[in-house]
């Protein structure tokens, strides 16, 4: 019973191990071409196909084969150590022919190409070609071997990375088999799945590597940019958006003026004035001394040179020329001085003058709500007497009337006259 269980424990032990190999989606290095021949034409006795791992010939009295195309997957050669013998199965090459009416002789050379020649003792007769798994001999009892060196493939999809499967088709118009992982295209005869529609094995395809490169090319192209370079030591200066530049030679200076502006370059030992948007400047050259005067919008700056050699510079308002730049005329200090000298006591005026006025009002509504509230009577309390003048809420005075003698009708009287 122990003896039992060891086993049982070492046969689920090795299961495990096999299975652990042949899921493995590692796939095998040595791949092997596998490439599909014919034999013969359509219509004829020996029209076949037949699947090689390398290369081979096939003859047949006067008939030969001829490699067709090469499948675009792939099978193996031998196991290896990643993927074991347990995990694939063989498939190779058989033949049937009419009783005994030829004779096979398989020559092989190099190891690299394989010769099968069929001899025909009679002529006309049949052969078929059949690709075959070891499992599969004993359904096909009257097909032999060609001896061709067999290739290797998963039994199970997924088994050593395999996902490609290799199906065997059948056309019972030419009795022909053929083994490929897609049905050719063939017009003249139907083919079908043979093998109930299961596939002989599974192949390999190599997975493949798409390197993809992209180049991107930048190009900067300035917006309403002008460069102007004037020669013999001077220096490019690019100004973006509506600017222009000026390049001076030696020992003067560029100056960028704004929209509209002009600019003004004074020579040696001079110094470059700016204008803002509608100014102008006007400058006399001058071996002295210069004198800038930076001038507002719609100014004028005008610069002059004496003979003594300095140089002075008048600036012009915008209101026509006045001769004091905007904002320190003694018109434009009155007329701001007393506003930033009074406003702080002229808001507090302001605020108690709205608070008096909301309390006034406040008061004069209170006083004549209390006045022309009335003295309620109280609850519980008798009413005034008929003597009160004009007592609104009582009836009026009752007024005093004859007694009244009751007598009987119908009836005796009972003591006296009427």
């Amino acid at each position: 019973m122990r003896n039992l269980l060891f086993s049982i424990l070492l046969l689920i032990f090795s299961i495990n191990e096999v299975n652990a190999q042949c899921s493995s989606d590692t796939i095998p290095d040595s791949l092997a071409t596998l490439t599909q021949y014919q034999v013969g034409s359509e219509g004829d006795a020996y029209y076949s196909h037949f699947l090689v791992n390398g290369g081979a010939s096939f003859s047949y009295g006067n008939a030969s084969a001829k490699a067709l195309y090469e499948l675009e997957a792939y099978a193996i050669s031998a196991a290896t150590a990643n993927c074991t013998s347990s995990c694939l199965t063989s498939v190779s090459a058989y033949y049937k022919t009419d009783s005994d009416k030829c004779e096979g002789t398989f020559l092989s050379d190099w190891k690299t190409s394989f010769n099968f020649i069929l001899t025909p003792k009679h002529s006309p007769f049949s052969v078929t070609l059949i690709m075959l798994r070891p499992s599969d001999e004993s359904l096909y009892p009257n097909y032999t071997s060609m001896g061709l060196p067999p290739f290797l493939c998963a039994t199970v999809s997924g088994n050593c990375g395999s996902t490609k499967p290799l199906y065997q088709y059948y056309s019972s118009t030419y009795e022909d088999y053929y083994a490929d992982i897609e049905q050719m295209n063939n017009t003249n005869a139907t083919y079908s799945v043979a093998m109930m529609g299961l596939p002989l094995c599974y192949l390999w395809v190599p997975l493949t590597t798409t390197t993809t490169t992209t180049t991107t090319t930048t190009t900067t192209s300035p917006i309403n940019e002008t460069t102007t370079t004037i020669p013999v030591n001077g220096t490019t200066t690019t100004v973006p958006l509506n600017g222009t530049t000026t390049t001076s030679p030696t020992n003067e200076t560029t100056t960028t003026a704004p929209v509209n502006g002009t600019t003004t370059t004074v020579p040696t030992n001079g110094t470059t004035t700016t204008l803002p948007s509608n100014g102008t400047t006007t400058t006399t050259p001058s071996s002295g001394n210069v004198t800038t005067t930076t001038v507002p919008s719609t100014g004028t700056n005008t610069t002059t040179s004496s003979s003594s050699g300095n140089s002075t510079s008048t600036s012009s308002p915008g209101d026509g020329g006045s001769g004091e730049p905007p904002g320190n005329s003694d018109d434009d200090g009155d007329n701001k001085g007393w506003w930033h000298t009074w406003r702080w006591p002229i808001i507090v005026a302001a605020c108690l003058s709205g608070a008096s006025i909301v309390l006034s009002i406040i008061a004069c509504l209170t006083c004549c709500f209390i006045g022309s509230a009335a003295v309620a009577a109280k609850p519980y309390s008798p009413p005034p007497i008929y003597t009160s003048p004009s007592p609104p809420e009582l009836p009026p005075n009752p007024v005093e009337a004859q007694s009244m003698q009751p007598y009987t009708v119908g009836l005796p009287p009972t003591s006296g006259p009427y």
